[in-house]
């Protein structure tokens, strides 16, 4: 059989493994980044500069801005929250999206005030679980 591509539109319900509350969790539907999404977000947070001079004025170089990056992963990977309590109301957040311009196209992701809630630890949790979703699994390499 034929491979089978990456549906975009699929989703999945996640957990976080540091979730306290086992009975009554706040979960996070995520989902595959588009490619136009993926390239703005390399683009964004990645910088290359090549040595100069054969190398004689030092090695080329790469950067990488992490925190940017698992920012951007959740603001557009995150579909939907279930259960997410407002450190300041103590209730439960009301899933909170924005429209974002990207290659010509608008692209819905989470809202700041939202992604800001999650804190570092948990983008970057989320963000790796996000990525993974980029790639084929055994089902979808041969169906």
């Amino acid at each position: 059989m034929a491979l089978t591509g990456i549906n975009v539109f699929e989703t999945r319900q996640y957990v976080s493994k540091k979730d306290p509350d086992k009975q009554n969790p706040t979960v996070f539907e995520i989902g595959v980044l588009t490619s136009d999404i993926r390239s703005y977000i390399e683009n964004k947070v990645q910088s290359y500069e090549f040595a100069r001079d054969g190398g004689n004025k030092g090695p080329a170089t790469a950067k990488l801005n992490l925190t940017l990056r698992n920012m951007l992963v959740c603001k557009f990977g995150v579909k939907k929250i279930t259960n997410l309590i407002d450190p300041q109301t103590q209730k439960p957040v009301e899933f909170d999206t924005t429209s974002i311009p990207v290659s010509g196209k608008n692209y819905i992701g989470v809202s700041d005030a939202l992604l800001e809630m999650l804190g570092p630890d948990l983008r970057l949790e989320l963000a790796t679980e996000i990525m993974g979703e980029n790639n084929l699994g055994e089902n979808e390499i041969k169906n």
